[in-house]
């Protein structure tokens, strides 16, 4: 023993080095010890990284289950093809799922340790989503999803697993309608913009809000043109790139901002092109109709030069090689110093290589999602989408064999991954934190379903020196309302000559598709026969209104005023009334309904309004919901 202490001292003293790598490749490769020790218990970390890949898409799978009213609008939001914004969920839940998988290495290196604690603040999401389903605010449960699948797998799998899917869970945002608030800036920036553009070139036409004003006709810059779409898919391809390449963070904000840059730019020009085509053959141009593919393809030449950009910072900034350099793993070492990260750039002539090939890659895809819009067109919709997602996979593929692998580092040995192993009671508990509230409120929606939606509008008769009520078919006023349960526009005429015209508008239960605030419901009506004026709240003997003054097109001004009613309780700010259905309707749905007076302003707006104020109390519908 004394001979090997001494013999084990003179070998540190003669070869340093060779000891001090054999710990390094110790520490570092979880197999060491087991060459070391046989007798030690082996671990299959790709097993081990599988299964808990799995149990996160098990979790994805049950959340998508579960909340299926979310799941079945994002549907619905990703094929609709008539607005397109969101026409690439699909494939940012595919980059998602793939990127859950990439990771399962990762999964495995990690201890899984469920967190009780998690339970709480997942039910109470859990409740937060179905007030949001019940009262019909379609996009805070959208919103709601990606941090109820993230807090569900913390609860089964533990903080350390769900930091690494954090990223794959989030990605998901891309594809919901966080950005459609943008719409409006972009298009006004674009509007701006296009203005700027004109009068710098010399063209002949203005800019009318956002409509461009030419000799030879007009186009509008609608929504549509705002350019979100293309600003939404660059974020999210450069923040794919800064993850599959690992880019520091720093450098990744910079090319966030680059990204976002293009996008507006391109998008610019695109609509500068139209008009300039609009000018010069009088409207005729076919892209004055259909510039859709214009703007994707100018969009893939900006993500040509990001990629260019992004690799050439690259290149600029990498590690030089240290000549004494030691390897991490046995691996490695027989490799030698070319496999190390600083290796993967080879100069500039592989940069250029690099940047033709995903030029050449994002052309396929541009060809695939072409074919993809035909196939739409030619009802062969699952055909183009599986195009697609075969492009999307190899593209993919490629990206992650592009560059030569870092040398992986275990995190921890590989006891570690062991500690606190993931057992049935755990993933029960949180499916049933998952799923308690939303099968609850399915299991009351069934119970409560009305047998009719239909809803009876009975009007009251016309009070002394009043007299109605009448249809009001000469009237520009023309409210608009989907799918209502019931609906009628009355007209009374008061002992002063002076007409008052009454809608009434009822809903025997709210969905996401018939409900008082849908985004297509018109209290004006339809198209411009009534401009919006001034708003303000008022108070009368029978309660408080919102106050609307508005004008027709020979410039004759009404007021309209109107409320909400929920079960028994008024409201005059519409998103109160739908915050409180919501809670209402948790246990049984109440019936809804608005009403509106509108008169003219004869002889002026203040007489006008003491005419509403005395029609308000006396003109009260009734609403029977049908059997």
């Amino acid at each position: 023993m004394v001979q090997n202490a001494a013999r084990n001292r003179w070998i540190m003293w003669r070869r340093p080095n060779v000891c001090r790598l054999e710990a390094l490749v110790e520490m570092s490769d979880p197999t060491a010890a087991q060459i070391r020790d046989p007798s030690a218990p082996r671990l299959d970390l790709r097993a081990l990284g599988l299964q808990r890949a799995a149990l996160v898409l098990g979790l994805w799978l049950a959340v998508s289950v579960v909340y299926w009213p979310t799941s079945l609008a994002l549907a619905r939001l990703w094929v609709n093809t008539a607005e397109e914004t969101y026409t690439h969920g699909f494939l940012i839940l595919a980059i998602s799922l793939w990127l859950v998988v990439r990771s399962r290495h990762r999964l495995a290196a990690v201890p899984a340790q469920p967190v009780l604690g998690a339970l709480l603040p997942l039910l109470l999401l859990s409740a937060v989503w179905v007030w949001a389903w019940r009262a019909s605010i379609q996009e805070l449960h959208m919103m709601l999803l990606p941090v109820i699948l993230f807090t569900a797998i913390v609860a089964a799998l533990g903080w350390r697993v769900a930091r690494i899917v954090a990223f794959p869970v989030g990605y998901l945002y891309f594809a919901l309608p966080f950005w459609s608030g943008g719409v409006f800036l972009l298009q006004d920036l674009s509007a701006k913009m296009v203005g700027v553009l004109l009068w710098l070139t010399g063209v002949p036409g203005f800019m009318q809000g956002n409509l461009i004003r030419l000799p030879s006709g007009t186009i509008e810059i609608a929504g549509g043109c705002s350019g979100i779409h293309s600003f939404i898919v660059g974020l999210a391809l450069a923040t794919l790139y800064g993850v599959l390449f690992e880019v520091p963070w720093r450098r990744l904000l910079m090319g966030l901002a680059l990204m976002a840059g293009i996008t507006l730019v391109v998008n610019w020009i695109r609509i500068f092109i139209v008009t300039v085509a609009a000018y010069e053959t009088d409207m005729r141009s076919s892209l004055v109709r259909n510039h859709y593919w214009l703007g994707w393809w100018l969009f893939a030449v900006g993500f040509v030069g990001f990629l260019w950009w992004m690799e050439r910072k690259a290149v600029a900034g990498a590690p030089l090689a240290r000549p004494n350099e030691i390897p991490v793993t046995p691996a490695h070492a027989a490799a030698g110093p070319a496999a190390g990260p600083a290796a993967a750039r080879l100069g500039p002539a592989r940069t250029v290589a690099t940047v033709v090939a995903l030029a050449l890659a994002l052309i396929l895809l541009v060809a695939f999602a072409t074919g993809l819009r035909t196939s739409v067109a030619s009802n062969h919709y699952w055909f183009g989408w599986t195009l697609c997602a075969a492009a999307l996979a190899g593209f993919l593929w490629w990206i992650g064999r592009r560059r030569a692998a870092p040398p992986r580092r275990a995190a921890q040995p590989a006891a570690a991954s062991t500690r606190g192993r993931i057992g049935p009671a755990q993933v029960v508990a949180a499916l049933v934190a998952l799923a308690i509230l939303p099968v609850a409120a399915y299991g009351l929606d069934g119970a409560h379903a009305p047998e009719s939606p239909s809803v009876a509008i009975v009007w009251p008769a016309a009070p002394p020196g009043w007299k109605g009520p009448a249809h009001a078919y000469a009237t520009v006023w023309r409210p608009v309302f989907r799918g209502a349960g019931g609906k009628s526009l009355r007209q009374y005429t008061s002992a002063h000559g002076a007409t008052v015209q009454v809608f009434a508008v009822a809903y025997r239960e709210q969905t996401q598709h018939a409900k008082l605030l849908g985004y297509w419901n018109r209290l004006l009506g339809a198209g411009h026969a009534l401009r919006r004026g001034p708003l303000r709240i008022v108070d009368s003997p029978s309660g408080r209104w919102r106050q609307m003054r508005v004008a027709d097109a020979a410039g004759m001004a009404s007021l309209i005023w109107s409320r909400y009613r929920i079960g028994a309780r008024t409201f005059v700010a519409p998103r109160l009334s739908q915050f409180w259905y919501g809670l209402v309707a948790l246990i049984d749905p109440p019936l809804s309904s608005l009403r509106a007076l509108r008169t003219d302003c004869v002889p002026d707006c203040a007489a006008a309004q003491r005419r509403l104020a005395a029609a308000a109390s006396i003109l009260r519908p009734r609403f029977l919901p049908g059997q």
